[in-house]
């Protein structure tokens, strides 16, 4: 190979390690702007788990109260029946 030749097929190669090279930097700020998106995602999908974590502590916190008022009627209306009872009884 002649000195031309040379520098002509070394230009090539330089030429297809220059495209490559874009190439490669053109993906890398591709997948970037991917990730950057996906840290978006992600910090929305945290900030609405805590949201219905907070929703479902409310719920659970009602619903105790809930429950207690009942058994509390419950409880009472047992007292009475229990009372009613008696008195029928000692009646009998």
């Amino acid at each position: 190979m002649e000195d031309n030749e040379l520098r002509a097929y070394f230009a090539r190669i330089d030429e297809q390690f220059a495209e490559v090279h874009n190439r490669i930097t053109t993906e890398i700020r591709h997948v970037g702007v991917e990730i950057e998106g996906l840290r978006s995602a992600m910090q929305l999908n945290n900030e609405m788990i805590h949201a219905v974590d907070e929703k479902l502590e409310n719920f659970r916190t009602e619903t105790k109260g809930n429950f207690k008022s009942v058994h509390d009627v419950i409880g009472t209306a047992h007292a009475q029946l229990i009372s009613r009872i008696r008195k029928i009884e000692k009646a009998s």
